[in-house]
């Protein structure tokens, strides 16, 4: 009685950042490397320079980023819109054509932690659109928006509030159950019933 199809919500969740602690998780991978502790990404970079770029190819290779534990707070949302029939897609901007296995480890990694879910697709509009996604919810300001340029409806998660999106249209949440506050609901998609 809510959506598209008259049913259902058709919903995208982000990988890495909403369903684990990125970049918490790649931070502690690089101080098991390099015994070194960076406070963020960019404080990484800016040290590592070069070595930078093959920790993030043994991070894709390792076992270490196929055991990092399920954000519980996304097992419970995403259980909850499994539950009363919404449909669920796993999107990501893992370099997936990079890695032959990646994909399969990434799938497998979800289904062991207990995300239920109807695919595993890429982080695109095209991609998002095709698949019927209403809203995308991610922790990537950037993607947020590139995908709202490309038309897509967008909710920010951040644990941890960082600087405010220059669109105030987007809505951010700090707690993924948000998503199931009534005034989540009228905003975002009253308009499309």
């Amino acid at each position: 009685h809510y959506c598209m199809d008259g049913n259902h919500f058709v919903w995208s969740f982000d990988t890495d950042g909403v369903l684990n602690d990125y970049p918490a998780v790649w931070l502690e991978f690089i101080a098991k490397q390099t015994r070194k502790n960076f406070p963020s990404v960019d404080a990484a970079k800016a040290t590592l320079q070069e070595e930078y770029d093959q920790l993030k190819h043994e991070y894709r290779l390792s076992d270490f980023k196929y055991s990092v534990p399920i954000n519980p707070e996304a097992r419970e949302t995403i259980s909850t819109l499994k539950g009363r029939g919404d449909v669920v897609y796993i999107s990501t901007s893992r370099p997936l054509s990079d890695y032959p296995r990646m994909r399969r480890r990434s799938m497998e990694w979800l289904q062991n932690g207990g995300i239920e879910f109807d695919g595993f697709l890429p982080k695109e509009a095209k991609s998002l659109k095709e698949n019927q996604c209403m809203v995308h919810v991610d922790d990537d300001p950037e993607a947020i928006r590139h995908l709202t340029g490309e038309g897509m409806q967008c909710i920010l998660y951040q644990r941890i509030p960082s600087s405010p999106l220059s669109f105030p249209e987007i809505q951010v949440i700090k707690d993924l159950r948000e998503l199931f506050r009534e005034e989540m609901f009228n905003r975002y998609f009253q308009s499309r019933m």
